[in-house]
């Protein structure tokens, strides 16, 4: 209706003084892997070969740069910036109504288009991946005689985290992007920064689905403030506040014997 009513389709938007219903639908809590988690999948992905894993790199690009396995799934050899560690994010991979796969022309979001620096420990798997690049007409890195599939991705790494001990309610290779913010909130990374490079249409999506992580940290950033405010004598010293307290109770103690007297 607002549509409709800026491009003067309608003289006005009736529905301009209708209250929007609060949203009945639960919080989804958010699922990221430990860092023990972390560091055991990454271990086997680091070290295991391509021939072995032929989506290992898939799975390194979603846990250390935080894409969408449409977005990595739809990559192709261009996007790649190797001499400016850059890489470009402007189309996701999608099903029609009959369950084919398409490659979109856009991303999931406006947001979703960005350019996203790759992390240099990340650049030798990169180049593994366009090393065995296969020829197809679609120019995707990841492509096995067919465009690959999310169903397909999440199976395979269902399958590695189970050989791996690593069991989570509803797995799938999302996980790997809820890993990735969570370690850059862990790390102090401001959530607009984050909102920028997870592709977030605006802050309220980072806040909303990193709030318990968020939490966990907001006692040692009050710590902080506290540091601080001691560093620039905001606040009494420990010793100092004692004896304040000490004289103000003696008062106390004098006021009340009058009192009595």
């Amino acid at each position: 209706m607002d549509l409709a009513y800026k491009r003067k389709f309608i003289n006005e938007n009736p529905c301009d003084l209708v209250i929007k219903p609060r949203s009945k639908k639960s919080a989804k809590k958010i699922e990221s892997l430990t860092v023990d988690e972390h560091k055991k999948l990454s271990s086997y992905l680091m070290s295991v070969s391509l021939e072995k894993e032929p989506l290992k790199n898939v799975f390194l690009i979603q846990m250390y740069m935080g894409l969408r396995i449409s977005e990595v799934l739809s990559l192709k050899k261009n996007d790649f910036d190797l001499n400016n560690n850059v890489l470009h994010i402007n189309k996701t991979m999608t099903t029609d109504k009959y369950g084919y796969t398409i490659i979109g022309e856009k991303t999931k979001t406006e947001a979703g288009i960005r350019d996203l620096p790759i992390p240099d420990f990340l650049i030798p798997y990169i180049k593994e991946q366009l090393s065995n690049y296969n020829n197809n007409n679609y120019n995707l890195l990841f492509y096995k005689n067919h465009p690959l599939n999310h169903s397909g991705a999440n199976a395979i790494f269902k399958r590695i985290c189970n050989n791996l001990n690593i069991f989570k309610p509803n797995l799938s290779t999302h996980i790997l992007r809820h890993t990735y913010g969570t370690r850059c909130i862990e790390a102090g990374m401001p959530p607009v920064v984050l909102q920028r490079l997870m592709g977030h249409t605006n802050i309220k999506v980072t806040l909303n689905t990193y709030t318990s992580v968020l939490n966990k940290f907001k006692e040692e950033e009050i710590d902080k403030v506290s540091q601080y405010y001691a560093k620039n004598n905001l606040i009494m010293k420990e010793e100092n506040q004692q004896e304040t307290l000490l004289l103000n109770n003696k008062d106390k103690n004098l006021k009340f014997s009058d009192i009595e007297r």
